[in-house]
């Protein structure tokens, strides 16, 4: 019945949904020499603008031993910054007549404010503040950390079957990221230390970890110009400039210098330590990431072939008994 429901459903839909036709939106996309990406879409249908900064860091980036950190941040990084005082960060937007807020999944985190067209500028200092120099203090790490303790404590312990995703996540996976939930574990957030809180940032709150997406009654060429003068100046991580600039020096000795090849093997070989040297936290979290999906896929594959090898065995146990029996009657 549910079935035969389900199809007529689908099938009074069906000239709708062939009806509709994909609305194109026009946009503007372009780099800033520190690797934030920028993305501006102009939109003159209501005077207001909604600036927002995606950074590509979620709970599958958390050391399992220290799960809830990415989630932590949606909340501390609304602690202020060297220009703003704590506390005061909401209430530049919302006496702008704006609203704010943020939230984190699995794979980023996103910070967004939707204000008036002409407080624009606003949004852009904000969001440069945030990623140039948050203030992390420990009042602010308590203070959070009690905030999302209660958060914990309304969506998921009292909730009925509010642990319900954790336990599915849980049971799904055995080694990947996505085993625990972006709330992650109240006793390794208390456990971490204030370095920890710092590492992180110093390792994922980085323009060339970001995206700034900017839409509505804006002037495109006036936004361009915003954009770098309140983010142009922060600067990129540093290993990875090292890292550039290390390789165009090994490709130069390597076109114009005699010996030029075991001269750029060498440089190359000390590029690559260097780099793995001063860049291994940003790379562990990926390291691991990519380690556990290989080995959930190791293990998958295993008990597929498992799986393969008792059922070929069964079906051939199954015709030996068979040509036995028939010999036997013979």
């Amino acid at each position: 019945m549910k079935f035969l429901l389900t199809c007529l459903a689908s099938l009074a839909l069906q000239p709708i949904l062939l009806g509709q036709t994909a609305s194109s939106i026009d946009f503007t996309e372009f780099d800033l020499d520190n690797g934030l990406h920028v993305i501006l879409h102009e939109d003159h249908s209501t005077p207001i603008v909604a600036v927002t900064v995606m950074y590509h860091v979620g709970s599958k980036n958390e050391d399992p031993s220290k799960t809830g950190m990415a989630h932590f941040f949606e909340h501390l990084l609304f602690e202020g910054s060297e220009n703003i005082e704590r506390g005061e960060f909401d209430h530049y937007v919302e006496n702008a007549g704006g609203v704010l807020n943020a939230n984190t999944s699995q794979d980023r985190t996103f910070y967004y404010e939707l204000l008036p067209s002409n407080q624009l500028e606003l949004g852009l200092w904000l969001e440069s503040e945030r990623m140039l120099h948050a203030k992390i203090q420990q009042i602010g790490i308590d203070t959070q950390n009690e905030v999302v303790k209660e958060e914990k404590r309304q969506r998921v312990d009292n909730q009925p079957y509010g642990s319900m995703i954790a336990e599915t996540m849980d049971a799904c996976y055995d080694v990947h990221p996505y085993q625990w939930t972006p709330i992650g574990s109240m006793d390794h957030l208390d456990a971490a230390t204030h370095e920890d809180f710092m590492d992180f940032y110093d390792t994922f709150y980085v323009p060339n970890n970001a995206t700034l997406s900017i839409a509505g009654d804006l002037n495109t060429d006036e936004t361009k110009a915003l954009v770098s003068k309140y983010f142009s100046g922060i600067p990129i991580d540093i290993s990875k400039c090292l890292y550039f600039l290390c390789m165009t020096i090994s490709l130069y000795i390597y076109i114009n210098v005699s010996m030029c090849f075991f001269v750029s093997i060498s440089i190359y070989i000390f590029i690559v330590f260097l780099f793995i040297f001063v860049h291994a936290t940003f790379f562990e979290a990926e390291i691991n990431s990519l380690r556990n999906t290989f080995q959930a896929e190791i293990n998958s594959l295993r008990n597929t072939l498992e799986a393969e090898i008792s059922s070929l065995r069964n079906t051939f146990e199954a015709g030996i008994n068979s040509l036995c029996n028939t010999n036997h009657v013979s």
